[in-house]
């Protein structure tokens, strides 16, 4: 069962997902595709495939009680990312070392 819930950021924030989209896509193809130009903002969309054993009982525990948790999850993971992408908190995370290929 797919879960893919879209992270909106600001112009402010829009050239820096960009190079983002960039790097990402030439350390594997495809990947950068998670990043897009949408309406002047930049979307980012994360999307987890999720298969829980045990044939029907699985499907009913990933549907009523995995799926609603992995979207509350990706939900409060957005809400973060955003907040450190639109603040200097960035630059905590990126370094010399982790800035260069």
């Amino acid at each position: 069962m797919p879960v893919a819930r879209p992270v909106v950021f600001t112009p402010a924030a829009g050239a820096e997902v960009a190079e983002a989209q960039a790097w990402y896509e030439a350390q594997a193809p495809g990947l950068g595709a998670r990043f897009r130009a949408e309406g002047g903002e930049t979307v980012m969309t994360d999307t987890l495939d999720v298969a829980a054993p045990l044939g029907w009982l699985g499907a009913v525990v990933t549907r009523l009680v995995l799926a609603p948790h992995l979207r509350r999850f990706v939900a409060a993971r957005a809400q973060a990312l955003r907040a450190v992408a639109e603040s200097e908190d960035w630059r905590r995370y990126v370094t010399a070392e982790t800035a260069t290929v």
